[in-house]
Order: C-alpha cells, then sequence, then structure tokens
C-alpha cells in the first residue's frame, strides 16, 4: 500500500481517482453547455452524466451504516443539493418527465380533503 497525504491507499480503490470522473462530467457538461456545438453532442454528453448519474445511485443503494456516515454527508454534501428552490424543480420535473410535483396541502387543495 502507498500513501498519499499521509493516508494509507489501497491500489483497488484508488485506481480511478474521484478528481478524474469529476474531471469528465465537467468536460461533458461543457459541451453539453456549448453554444457552438450541434445538440447531437450535447444531448450524448447529457445521457453520459445521467448514467454516471444512475449507476452511482444504484451503488449507494443498501449502503451498510458506516460510523459517521450521516455526519459527512451532512457537512460535504453541496450547498445546490440542500435546499432547492422551486424554479430548480420545475426544471428537474420538466428535464426527468415529472409533470407536477404536488405536496400534500396541494393534493388536498386539488382533491379535496375529502378524497385523499
Amino acid at each position: 500500500m502507498g500513501e498519499i497525504q499521509g493516508r494509507f491507499i489501497m491500489p483497488y480503490i484508488d485506481k480511478t481517482p474521484v478528481e478524474s470522473v469529476k474531471r469528465a462530467i465537467d468536460l461533458w457538461q461543457g459541451v453539453m453547455h456549448d453554444p457552438n456545438l450541434d445538440g447531437y453532442n450535447g444531448f450524448a454528453c447529457f445521457k453520459k452524466i445521467m448514467e454516471v448519474k444512475w449507476h452511482a445511485e444504484k451503488a449507494l443503494l443498501n449502503v451498510p451504516p458506516y460510523h459517521e456516515l450521516e455526519k459527512w454527508v451532512e457537512e460535504n454534501e453541496p450547498e445546490h443539493r440542500r435546499v432547492k428552490t422551486d424554479e430548480q424543480l420545475a426544471h428537474e420535473n420538466k428535464i426527468f418527465g415529472v409533470d407536477t410535483f404536488f405536496s400534500e396541502a396541494d393534493d388536498e387543495e386539488h382533491i379535496g380533503s375529502e378524497g385523499l
């Protein structure tokens, strides 16, 4: 085992550093938002990012209860993931094919409390 910045690494864990994955995603994001490129390349990059996202979400299903896991997530979760504006939620709903998102209060308003 080697040592990087005061911590031991295991080759099978650090074979693909997180920074490499982030750089790939940043590259795809740049292509996706480049107005000088056609939509085919941007859409191809969107699909790559979504596949990585879904793969990561699948890998995180049923994570064992590691010591201080919740604390680490709370301290390290990016700010944009903590609180979403109505505009951000509407944009996500549009992209992922969700027509509307209602809270329980909205359900009562639209359906009526007797219909729940």
